[in-house]
């Protein structure tokens, strides 16, 4: 058992390191053709489309976790069905809604309405994605899961290639290398689904299905968007504040510093499904639980430290001469990926006693605390005052998350010898 942790550790660690390394590799390339205003607007659509994503399936893709890891594979294809019902509503409502008020939310938004659109439907393409990646992630299958994340970076970096050094399409040729990658990858995660009979049409059981899958979801969606806030949030800030060009270049630094948080991802992929096993036996392995927990935040501020004495040496030599002035960037983004990863140390603890409501609170919290302080500092100290409440907001998270965790699944977080 242990080993097969440690080798899925490990797959999921190299899955990772070769699907982030990809944009990394084409950054070199793509900030000397690209102008910063370019990278701007992929900037937007990204929000756009993640935004979306929020509130396509509603979140209901950790329901078919939880619903595995409690009743197993028994009746797993009808309640995906049932949670495909909720996100092809749910999707339906929001292209409506674009198509209606599209004219009205382009020019407040810098995207003309069919690129909104686009990335409406493209988030319920990325929501099947998700659901097929949870499947394999809680059998423990981390190959199938790794490949099928590299093999979609791969895609999407070669057409983006294709597109702009060959076609000559900017900015445009980065956007529609995306929306290609998810439309293939998220039918192919469709079709397998179905193959391997884990997709159903839920039959006589799809509203206890659908009522269970949003009573999870649901409330994880305030959440999420207390996440956007703090992951988004700063660019928007930015946009309005600055420029275009502002926007291009604190995402390119953004990006760079999120590396770190790619990383720490990768070891959570392997520990939290061994977490919701094991955080409901004796006191003894809740112990166990916690000085794991401890030794987690340990690791990752030691690679804090080596990730960020590289980043700051390498960056100049990473983008274009346009994009330097993102250095400070790299390392505040990173230092707020670091408070991430004590984060989802805790926050796993919430998810098991399945109050989710309380990520909800403390996330929106944090995150509008957060934002005000990237707003205030944004005048006088420009991008890196943005990324400074970013920080905040990320450490903020974090300790009301821990607080939260303790309250509705206690664990011995004070340990004493005995």
């Amino acid at each position: 058992m242990k080993n097969h942790f440690s080798k899925n550790v490990v797959i999921y660690f190299l899955g990772t390191m070769i699907n982030s390394s990809v944009p990394f590799f084409l950054l070199p390339i793509l900030t000397r053709v690209l102008s910063p205003e370019d990278y701007g607007i992929i900037t937007i659509f990204t929000i756009v489309l993640s935004i979306s994503g929020v509130f396509a399936g509603l979140s209901v893709h950790g329901a078919v976790a939880l619903r595995y890891y409690k009743h197993g594979r028994e009746g797993i294809a009808a309640y995906v069905g049932s949670c495909l019902a909720i996100l092809i509503v749910t999707t339906i409502i929001m292209s409506l809604l674009i198509v209606l008020l599209g004219d009205y939310l382009s020019p407040l938004i810098g995207l003309k309405r069919d690129w909104i659109l686009l990335a409406v439907i493209l988030s319920g393409g990325q929501f099947l994605i998700q659901i097929r990646l949870t499947l394999w992630q809680v059998v423990g299958n981390a190959i199938n899961y790794s490949a099928f994340q590299v093999s979609s970076g791969i895609m999407n970096a070669a057409l983006s290639l294709l597109l702009i050094l060959v076609l000559g399409m900017m900015w445009e040729g980065r956007l529609i290398a995306q929306c290609l990658t998810i439309a293939i990858f998220s039918t192919l995660a469709l079709f397998w689904m179905w193959r391997g009979g884990l997709l159903s049409l839920p039959g006589t059981e799809l509203f206890h299905h659908v009522k269970h899958a949003l009573r999870y979801g649901v409330p994880l969606v305030p959440h999420v968007l207390g996440g956007m806030m703090i992951a988004l949030g700063d660019r928007m800030i930015i946009e309005s504040k600055m420029t275009t060009s502002d926007v291009g270049i604190y995402a390119v630094g953004a990006q760079a510093g999120l590396a770190l948080n790619l990383l720490y991802q990768s070891f959570f992929k392997a520990w939290h499904p061994k977490i919701m096993e094991r955080a409901l036996d004796d006191s003894y392995r809740r112990r166990l639980l916690v000085s794991g927990s401890y030794k987690v935040m340990g690791g990752s501020l030691l690679l804090y430290i080596v990730f960020s004495l590289v980043a700051w040496f390498m960056y100049p030599y990473l983008v274009g001469v346009s994009f330097i002035e993102g250095q400070w960037i790299v390392l505040l983004i990173a230092l707020s990926s670091f408070f991430g990863a004590c984060y989802f140390s805790t926050a796993i603890y919430i998810q098991v006693a399945n109050k989710n409501e309380y990520l909800a609170i403390s996330t929106i919290f944090s995150g509008a605390v957060g934002l005000a302080v990237s707003y205030v500092l944004c005048d006088p100290f420009g991008m890196i005052g943005v990324a400074l409440g970013v920080v905040v907001g990320q450490l903020l998270s974090f300790l009301l998350c821990w607080y939260a965790a303790n309250l509705v699944f206690p664990m011995p977080w004070v340990m004493k010898n005995s």
